[in-house]
């Protein structure tokens, strides 16, 4: 584990369901999400949170890549990468 992911864990940055992933200081947040989750409201919330704390990818079914970024759009998160798996 890498020291900047320890120190975001040390300050409670770990939160379920995003994976932090580090290389020297630089940190990403990924969050995976499943069918159900792209439009819910607490999707919108997570990645908001992830966002405001730093780089974040969003990975979601290649069938839903461009609702996923609609939605980024709209919630007014251009920063957000969206990929699929």
């Amino acid at each position: 584990m890498s020291k900047a992911v320890r120190e975001l864990r040390k300050r409670g940055m770990r939160r379920g369901g995003i994976l932090l992933a580090a290389k020297g200081p630089h940190v990403v947040r990924v969050i995976v999400l499943l069918d159900r989750d792209v439009d819910a409201a607490a999707t919108r919330t997570r990645v908001r949170s992830a966002y405001l704390q730093g780089e974040t990818r969003v990975f979601v079914p290649w069938t839903l890549r461009w609702r996923m970024l609609s939605n980024v759009d709209r919630w007014g998160l251009r920063g957000v990468s969206v990929s699929t798996w």
